[in-house]
């Protein structure tokens, strides 16, 4: 075989010569290329398959989250719906001074009433004795009268009589009206002194009215004794001394019966200050377990008549006079505190059954409106038509509504969730 002049033979042989495959792995191959996979760090081909299909599950569930707290939070707004009312009512101030009947019973509902109330008590203080007198006293006690005669009112004189089983005879030294099918408690006092008259509690006949058709239809009763009956000896006290102790004790005793009434006395009534009557009765020489041979009780029993009426009906009455509204209008007084009733031409409230009153003072009327009815008119109605339904309420002068959420259009359908606040002027 012929060769060319300096050609190296066995490298040409060696060179042509197939090479053996590597078996090298892939982090050598790639070490060689001079890019280094760190053996924690998946391979570029696993990176590029598996990278964009979490990318697209993580998105996935980004918006489904954000889309479950918007759906939650747009179902609670809808439960926890909620419109807050701040309603301002028709008012007036107007200053009155007007004079009008009042009726224990009146005959139509559009007539002012009022109702007698009755409150009684009793103060003692023991005072120094100056010595002996004789003296006579009379018996008294509470009686009931029934009228089962008659619907109407009747009436008995002032001294009328009544009859205990054993005979012995009290009297009243007012006179009596008895409301038809009805009874009224009076005072009476025993017809002579004497400590015989000192009973339990009793039947009572009228001999007055003995022979006739209501004899046995209008009797009394009694559930307490007749005390105070006596005939003797008693200790004395000085007249000056008796008088300033009497005096103190009436005012004591006022003040007492005032403070039970006001505290018993319903919201829905109103008593004005001095719209009462009194009686006292006073014994010098009343019984006492602090009576001794220089010292001796006395006592002041009263009873306090008072005057009340029914804050809605007297609202009413002096709307129509004043204001010319109906009694369907509702209005109310929100300042009773300012006005005055005057009854001074009275002495005995007890034994009226009819008034003449006049009332004066700067009223602040203010019209009402039924808060549920408002509430039911609402229930779930758009909010750009509440001031339509206002308009149903015409004792409403204006409103301000608010609904939560904001982007809430509608009342919420639940009565509880509507809270209405009424604001009057100062």
């Amino acid at each position: 075989m012929d060769t060319e002049p300096g050609r190296k033979v066995v490298t040409d042989v060696v060179e042509n010569f197939p090479r053996k495959p590597s078996f090298l792995s892939p982090e050598r191959r790639a070490e060689r290329r001079g890019n280094v996979l760190s053996p924690l760090e998946p391979s570029l081909e696993m990176r590029d398959v598996k990278g964009p299909e979490r990318n697209k599950h993580k998105l996935i569930w980004a918006i489904g989250i954000i889309a479950g707290i918007l759906v939650l939070s747009f179902f609670l707004a809808q439960y926890f719906a909620s419109a807050s009312i701040v309603v301002t009512p028709k008012q007036d101030q107007r200053d009155v001074d007007t004079t009008m009947k009042a009726y224990k019973n009146p005959e139509a509902p559009q007539l002012l009433s009022y109702e007698l109330l009755e409150v009684s008590g009793e103060e003692s203080e023991v005072l120094p004795a100056l010595g002996n007198k004789y003296v006579e006293r009379k018996a008294s006690g509470k009686i009931t009268v029934y009228n089962d005669y008659s619907k109407d009112t009747l009436r008995f004189v002032a001294n009328t009589r009544f009859k205990s089983p054993d005979g012995k005879i009290y009297r009243t030294y007012n006179v009596i009206v008895i409301p038809g099918n009805g009874s009224v408690e009076i005072s009476v006092v025993a017809d002579a002194p004497g400590e015989e008259y000192n009973i339990g509690p009793a039947a009572f006949t009228l001999p007055g009215l003995s022979g006739g058709a209501m004899f046995a239809k209008v009797y009394g009763k009694s559930t307490s004794n007749m005390e105070g009956g006596f005939k003797g000896t008693v200790k004395v006290i000085a007249d000056d001394e008796l008088s300033k102790t009497r005096t103190k004790l009436e005012g004591v005793l006022t003040q007492k019966l005032l403070s039970k009434l006001n505290s018993d006395l319903k919201d829905t009534r109103v008593f004005f200050p001095d719209s009462y009557s009194s009686s006292y009765s006073f014994n010098e020489f009343a019984q006492s377990e602090e009576n001794d041979d220089s010292h001796q009780a006395v006592t002041v029993s009263g009873t306090l008549y008072a005057v009340v009426f029914d804050k809605g009906n007297l609202a009413t009455v002096l709307g129509r006079r004043e204001l010319a509204v109906s009694a369907e209008a509702g209005v109310e007084i929100n300042n009773w505190q300012d006005l005055s009733l005057d009854l001074s031409h009275y002495d005995e409230l007890n034994v009226a059954d009819e008034l003449t009153v006049r009332i004066t003072g700067p009223t602040h009327f203010v019209w009402q409106f039924d808060e549920e009815s408002l509430k039911s008119a609402l229930l779930g109605k758009p909010k750009d038509s509440y001031a339509k339904i206002f308009l149903g309420f015409p004792g409403i002068d204006k409103a301000e509504v608010k609904i939560k959420p904001f982007w809430r259009k509608s009342f919420p359908s639940k009565g509880e969730r509507i809270k209405i606040t009424t604001k009057l002027d100062q």
